[in-house]
């Protein structure tokens, strides 16, 4: 009740007791038959937002990372294309939280934080990509996937998806360079003068996912360790 009496000058009041509220909601949530099904998911999503989004709280930037995360995810499973929009606003805002010299005694998390909401973010572009707007979401994953990279360059999953997206980016593709069918077809029986392009082409996606199972190899070793 007291969140509800909020001052208009302080909206982002009382950070750690909305994410705890959050957590708590959560765990109660009604099941997807219920009539209050998306606006309960809708309201515990706004309060993982307004707890990330205060800067003086003291919460570690990993976790505004995962709070803004569990918000997306809630919104994600709304359903609706307005929800997805918000759900992809928030995973943005999160990738952008910086701070890993504050995140104490685990160096890691943040990079690990980051990595989820990567995939996430990643998910959602590769599902709405279809029809008019599927080069343009592919190019904002692929983009996605090197700031990714340059932010969390040991984390797998950012060469998985960077594969994932590759494929499809040069499927839609059509012009110079790149066949009109996919990229990884074993026949030519047409002779297409783009071949080496393909090929080129092929090349990068295989580099991505070798790139991702080296680095899973990496972190299982020095996880045995």
């Amino acid at each position: 009740e007291r969140l509800k009496d909020i001052p208009s000058e302080a909206p982002f009041a009382f950070p750690k007791t909305q994410y705890r509220l959050a957590l708590l909601l959560e765990s109660r949530l009604p099941p997807r038959s219920e009539d209050d099904y998306a606006a309960a998911r809708i309201e515990i999503a706004s309060l993982y937002s307004a707890s990330a989004h205060n800067e003086t709280h003291g919460f570690e930037p990993s976790v505004r990372v995962l709070a803004l995360t569990k918000g997306a995810s809630l919104l994600i499973e709304v359903g609706s294309e307005k929800s997805k929009l918000a759900a992809e606003d928030m995973l943005k805002a999160a990738i952008d939280i910086s701070g890993e010299e504050l995140d104490g005694s685990n160096p890691q998390a943040l990079s690990l934080a980051r990595a989820s909401v990567f995939e996430k973010l990643s998910l959602s572009y590769l599902g709405r990509a279809s029809g008019d707007n599927e080069r343009a979401l592919l190019e904002n994953a692929l983009g996605l996937c090197s700031k990714c990279l340059e932010l969390a360059p040991k984390e797998p999953v950012c060469d998985e998806y960077r594969g994932v997206v590759l494929r499809r980016l040069y499927r839609t593709r059509i012009g110079k360079g790149f066949a009109k069918s996919s990229i990884l077809s074993s026949t030519n029986n047409d002779a297409e003068p783009n071949a080496a392009a393909t090929a080129s082409a092929a090349k990068d996606v295989h580099d991505a996912y070798d790139a991702a199972a080296k680095k899973s190899h990496e972190a299982a070793i020095l996880a045995s360790l």
